[in-house]
């Protein structure tokens, strides 16, 4: 019974929605960021798989959503 609970609570510790760590071959799939790109320029690029910008979000309410960037943000 005790193998059980210890089971559970490895289990429920394990499931989230929100990747934290990722292994090293899943990293080195990222692409390099060296800067941001024009932003327009790489949307009409039929070539541009990865568009990087830089914004700042802001909510008038705190909600699910907001909280989970706030929190991603802090991790990563």
């Amino acid at each position: 019974m005790i193998v059980l609970l210890y089971f559970f609570a490895f289990l429920i510790n394990r499931c989230v929605g929100v990747i934290y760590h990722l292994n090293d071959s899943e990293y080195n799939r990222m692409p390099a960021l060296f800067a941001l790109d024009d932003y327009q320029s790489c949307m009409s690029n039929p070539e541009g798989l990865y568009c990087l910008a830089q914004f700042d979000l802001h909510s008038d309410q705190s909600t699910e959503l907001i909280t989970l960037i706030r929190v991603s943000i802090n991790i990563f």
